[in-house]
């Protein structure tokens, strides 16, 4: 189930404003036309905080359209700086093109979240400056991971709170700011929730990217992701080209001559399983947030299953046991 009709209309009402070319206009309905019919949580993030804390404005059409379109640039961005996805029309078409579009979301992006303040009989310097923070805030996040400057599991950690839990907060607040009496407690709380699931979200993909053995490989583009880094703590004893590659002392080629060897040494080091506990340890976290929040609202479980996922199933005596 991809994007729904409505917000989909709003959101291409929102970027016509902006896009009058007509080469620019095509490539921009094509790259919302691809987004549309993915599964995304964006928008979902943004009107469920707002549902959560008894928002009814009738502006959070406006508002989800603007968290999606968030995710776009997000994803525009990703793709151009990992260059590991060719089956998007940001990828197809010439990368000046792509990156004439991504500025443009970004301007009508920042005239957007103005307008929708203003409209909303709040302060749009506020929303603008709380929203340009977190947009910085996740863009240096980005260059840290970019550089390959994170030295260990806490600087990774830290790092990817900045750069993808800052977007995750920042969609929650679309829906929140629009909730004036939203409690200081609560907005706190919902804040470290992000931080959590934008963690959560970032190691599960780097998993994903750890067993992944291409030319686009995390190993191969020496990225230090979280199961990378546990990876190297081990590579000199257990696995030395791993180490080796990444102080510069063997070539790409070299590297890849040990290509069995290295996929041998990912599966068997523990590194997944290691990754899978600092997941628990996070979602331990977020519930924890999660039931300290002083909100009474019938969608409150819904946001719950949406960031932590579905409450484990009580066993009964009539249940049968585990085999």
């Amino acid at each position: 189930m991809g994007m729904d009709e409505r917000i989909k209309r709003e959101l291409e009402r929102m970027i016509g404003t902006y896009a009058t070319e007509e080469g620019l206009k095509t490539l921009i309905a094509a790259f919302i036309d691809n987004k549309a019919t993915e599964e995304s949580r964006w928008g979902k993030y943004t009107r469920t905080v707002h549902e959560l804390f008894g928002g009814s404005s009738p502006l959070i059409d406006r508002a989800e359209a603007i968290a999606e379109l968030i995710g776009l640039v997000s994803d525009i961005v990703d793709d151009l700086q990992d260059e590991d996805n060719d089956t998007v029309p940001w990828m197809t078409c010439p990368r000046p093109y792509a990156l004439n579009a991504a500025t443009l979301f970004l301007v009508a992006l920042m005239a957007e979240v103005s307008a929708l303040y203003a409209d909303a009989g709040l302060s749009p310097a506020t929303g603008m400056k709380e929203v340009s923070r977190l947009l910085t805030q996740s863009l240096n996040g980005q260059q840290r991971d970019l550089n390959r400057s994170v030295t260990d599991e806490n600087d990774y950690l830290r790092v990817t709170e900045y750069k993808s839990g800052s977007l995750i907060q920042l969609v929650y607040y679309l829906g929140y700011s629009l909730v004036p009496e939203a409690r200081p407690d609560d907005i706190e709380r919902i804040n470290v929730i992000a931080h959590c699931a934008g963690v959560m979200s970032q190691i599960q993909n780097d998993m994903k990217d750890a067993v992944r053995f291409d030319l686009k490989n995390d190993l191969l583009d020496k990225r230090k992701t979280l199961p990378i880094l546990y990876l190297l703590a081990y590579s000199e004893a257990d696995f030395p080209p791993l180490k080796q590659y990444y102080d510069g002392d063997i070539t790409r080629e070299q590297f890849l001559q040990h290509k069995q060897g290295c996929v041998s040494f990912v599966n068997n080091s523990g590194c997944l399983e290691f990754s899978r506990v600092v997941i628990a340890l996070l979602k331990e976290k977020a519930e924890e947030m999660f039931e300290g929040l002083c909100v009474d609202s019938p969608v409150r479980e819904r946001f719950r299953e949406l960031v932590i996922g579905k409450r484990e199933a009580k066993k009964t005596d009539e249940e049968p046991a585990a085999i």
